[in-house]
């Protein structure tokens, strides 16, 4: 999460960040520790908690951390199943035209 965080404060003026939670079992659906969770890492943006599995079903998200780079049209313009921060950088200064 600290790279996500730098990532989000390094584009705020240009990039919305939305985490989604996607529970393994039922005590990963409690609200309570997810908020818990949340605030420790210094999470300040939403996050949608996909306890039915409606969005990581959709995406066919099968791994997790899984990253998505919409453009502005909602278009999906990237998407990654592994940590590495540069290549999400570089994508999203594509998309922004920096």
């Amino acid at each position: 999460m600290p790279h996500v965080n730098e990532l989000k404060d390094a584009y705020q003026d240009h990039l919305n960040v939305i985490a989604v939670h996607m529970p393994l079992s039922k005590q990963d659906m409690n609200i309570e520790e997810i908020t818990r969770i949340a605030h420790a890492h210094h999470m300040t943006q939403p996050i949608f908690i996909d306890n039915d599995s409606y969005l990581s079903t959709q995406f066919r998200t099968r791994f997790v951390p899984t990253y998505y780079v919409f453009d502005r049209n909602g278009e999906l313009r990237h998407y990654q199943t592994d940590g590495k921060m540069s290549t999400i950088i570089n994508r999203i200064n594509r998309i922004l035209d920096k």
